[in-house]
């Protein structure tokens, strides 16, 4: 059996007297130190015995202390154990009444406000990246009102974003817990030039406990902050084989998309597939044909939602996205759509006007949203809500046909879909 043991430090190198009580507090246990990493401390068995410890601060060159620095630590009958996270030395006596390693704490002084110093950066970065994280958007509708937080989860993912949360809190309360240590050693720098001496016998309880889950934590904090910078934010769809799905696409709206001369013209019909905490089941398809500056464009989304009240703030969430968008923004947009070279497009001005009709159907829920663009005839988009309970169908259309006719369709596959 070892005769080392090691023990996790829930100590930052700040806390002197904490550590200098714990120290003391595992040597009454019989586990005397002898060295440590970043994260583990090394201690040797022993029979418990009454050990008073102390830590200083030294310049240590390649891990050797002066000489002169021993000699007085050795005459007071003090004895160098090693360091402590490259911060300190770490000195003990079995011997009671051994006189206190230094007598004038002005010294301490500058090595405490390098410490703090240290203590400032890390609050100033672990700030940063909390301010950094990826979880402004659902947060914003919550507080605004507009639009749907069910929505935003869902084009995130749920889980990924509840991952960020958890992972902002941790960064947050890291913030905390570095300034409150900056703001002690602070107070502990006025306290010493003003005369005071360092504290002993500090109780640690609370801090160790709080020590042992944050410190560990830190570096892989870290990593994942910039890991989840890095990843897309929105969740993306897999592609699925389209004949394993039958969403409606009305016959008349394909074919009026099937390819007309092969060197003018693209077809696509892709379909995907993925699941979410809040909508088990979600389907995509996308259906559309382009010729020249012509688009038909056929989209139909499916959402089995969890339950009913997350489908209709879903409905509410887009339709309020949809109609109340934000007219700055969208000018600002084209603008720069049509300043680019890469788009052979000249904005002419015109901002899409919205017409909202809502009616019920055979069981079914129905929003239809005209999207109208420059001249009152031209209808650019129609984009239709058609719910039963906690289902949902979401169209998405660009060309010549009326979506209304199509309704039926819509219901009885959500209804087959039961």
């Amino acid at each position: 059996m070892s005769k080392y043991v090691k023990r996790m430090i829930p100590f930052e190198s700040s806390d002197i007297p904490a550590i200098q009580k714990w120290l003391e507090d595992m040597a009454m246990q019989g586990l005397f130190y002898k060295g440590c990493g970043l994260f583990c401390a090394e201690f040797e068995k022993g029979e418990p015995r009454q050990t008073r410890y102390r830590l200083d601060f030294c310049d240590v060159v390649a891990c050797d202390i002066p000489e002169e620095k021993k000699e007085i630590y050795e005459t007071n009958g003090w004895q160098v154990v090693g360091e402590f996270k490259s911060d300190l030395i770490v000195l003990c006596t079995d011997d009671p009444d051994a006189p206190e390693i230094y007598t004038d704490h002005s010294h301490l002084v500058k090595p405490l406000k390098k410490l703090a110093f240290k203590h400032m950066l890390y609050y100033i970065a672990f700030l940063m990246m909390f301010l950094n994280t990826r979880i402004g958007y659902p947060l914003q509708i919550l507080f605004d009102g507009k639009g749907s937080v069910v929505g935003a989860l869902i084009e995130i993912g749920t889980l990924k974003y509840a991952l960020y949360v958890v992972l902002a809190l941790l960064l947050l309360v890291e913030f905390i817990v570095q300034l409150r240590r900056w703001r002690h050693l602070n107070k502990l720098i006025k306290n010493i030039e003003r005369g005071g001496e360092l504290p002993q016998g500090e109780s640690y309880k609370s801090k160790a406990r709080a020590g042992r889950v944050l410190i560990p934590l830190r570096i892989p904090l870290i990593i994942l902050w910039a890991v989840h910078v890095v990843i897309p934010i929105y969740t993306y769809d897999s592609a699925i084989d389209p004949s394993t799905v039958s969403l409606p696409v009305p016959a008349e709206i394909e074919a009026n998309m099937q390819v007309r001369e092969p060197n003018l013209s693209k077809k696509w019909f892709d379909v995907y597939e993925r699941s979410d905490l809040l909508s088990p089941t979600i389907i995509k398809v996308r259906y559309g044909d382009t010729l020249h500056s012509q688009l038909s464009e056929y989209c139909v989304d499916y959402y089995d939602m969890r339950c009913e009240s997350f489908a209709k703030e879903f409905v509410e969430g887009k339709i309020d996205e949809t109609i109340n968008y934000d007219r700055l923004e969208y000018k600002q947009h084209m603008e720069a759509i049509s300043a680019d070279e890469r788009f052979e497009y000249q904005w002419n001005g015109y901002m899409p006007e919205y017409t909202l009709s809502e009616y019920e159907r055979d069981g079914a829920e129905i929003h239809k949203i005209i999207e109208k663009y420059g001249e009152p005839e031209n209808c650019i988009r129609q984009i239709m809500y058609i719910r039963i309970d906690n289902r949902l169908l979401w169209v998405w259309y660009q060309g010549a046909d009326d979506q209304t006719d199509y309704i039926d369709e819509y219901i009885d596959y959500l209804k087959s879909a039961e």
